[in-house]
């Protein structure tokens, strides 16, 4: 690794601290065909016309360091796409160093960023360069560990981004559910016969009050004809996946992120097999995309897939004079995966019994 990459100022202590973020790009189709493409950075498939009764969204995690140059690359080949939504996984900025995006622009504009400076502007830095990009599409936002990290908390989280917490698929969903009017950090909403959720365990751990409200939301879409398969979206893994030493089984000091795991497990797995509605898990915070994450010993028979494996790419195209990282930098790697499936249906991290 460049030594260039790690110049920024540390501006706090986290257990992450010695982990470069790597973000993944997952462009989920949802439609009537099996294929599946994957591609590189010289290699990206066509883009094929939707079939009728087919969309598509977009989801990605941890664009923290470079996510300045590599958000605007995913927003700009997205607009191929025509996804009905872009979903962020959390980990917007780093907040315990500097982003090295960042730390190079006020370089190369001859300017030092202090870590006061940065803390106070990160946020802002994320929404002009890393939600504009995208335009009009809507954009959800979730709470990562790096949104908890001092001086930032969740109370600022939501304060931040009130408006997209509050996105009026959001706040129509809220009040359809007679849930309380404020957004709160766990949020969910129903597309196309999906119902995406969004689960806060930026603290390692699902809060007792989140998991009540998990179990109301299931109880409504178990009986909901409309709701065909269930997306949950977190920032941290469950444990016992084979990415376990980074996710909520990995804290020992924190006794309450492996037994949450555990209970929110046994919630998704008591509605599928109730209810026989595929249901999925999307999580970043292990910076990197494997498949049959949950397929291990701890937890079969009753878990699939996850599908894909990282590619390294080429850095996106940037701006001239204004990051201008040096050419020895070291940029972490999109994962890219295109993938079509059946209507309703995502074969990524499916809860289903094994054969």
């Amino acid at each position: 690794m460049s030594p260039h990459f790690n110049r920024s100022e540390p501006c706090a202590r986290n257990r992450d601290a010695g982990t470069l973020s790597l973000l993944f790009f997952v462009l989920v189709f949802l439609g009537p065909s099996l294929a599946r493409a994957a591609g590189s950075a010289s290699d990206e498939p066509a883009v094929s016309p939707l079939q009728e009764g087919s969309w598509r969204f977009i989801v990605s995690g941890d664009s923290r360091n470079c996510g300045d140059i590599v958000m605007p690359a995913i927003a700009a080949h997205s607009a191929k796409l025509a996804p009905a939504f872009y979903w962020h996984l959390g980990d917007l900025r780093a907040i315990y160093k500097i982003d090295e995006d960042m730390f190079y622009e006020a370089q190369n504009k001859g300017e030092t960023l202090s870590c006061a400076n940065y803390q106070r502007h990160a946020w802002d830095d994320f929404v002009e360069n890393q939600i504009a990009p995208f335009g009009d599409l809507p954009f959800y936002v979730g709470i990562g560990n790096h949104e908890v990290i001092p001086p930032k908390n969740e109370a600022a989280f939501k304060r931040q981004f009130f408006d997209w917490l509050d996105a009026p698929a959001l706040q129509r969903q809220r009040q359809l559910d007679h849930d309380a009017p404020l957004p709160a950090s766990y949020f969910h909403w129903i597309q196309g016969g999906v119902d995406f959720i969004y689960l806060d365990n930026a603290m390692n751990f699902f809060p007792e009050d989140e998991l009540t409200w998990l179990v109301r939301r299931l109880q409504s879409a178990k009986y909901n004809s409309q709701v065909k398969s269930l997306v949950v979206g977190m920032h941290e893994a469950l444990p016992d996946s084979i990415a376990n030493d980074h996710s909520m089984g990995d804290n020992p000091d924190e006794p309450r992120a492996r037994s949450s795991g555990e209970t929110f497990y046994r919630i998704l797995w008591a509605f599928h097999d109730k209810t026989q509605k595929p249901v999925y898990v999307l999580s970043s915070h292990s910076h990197f995309f494997m498949e049959n994450i949950f397929d291990t010993p701890a937890l079969t028979p009753n878990v699939l897939s996850i599908v894909s494996n990282s590619t390294r790419k080429s850095a996106p195209p940037q701006t001239p004079g204004r990051f201008a990282l040096p050419p020895d930098t070291d940029v972490p790697p999109m994962t890219t995966t295109a993938i079509e499936a059946r209507r309703y249906s995502l074969p990524m991290s499916m809860f289903a019994p094994r054969k």
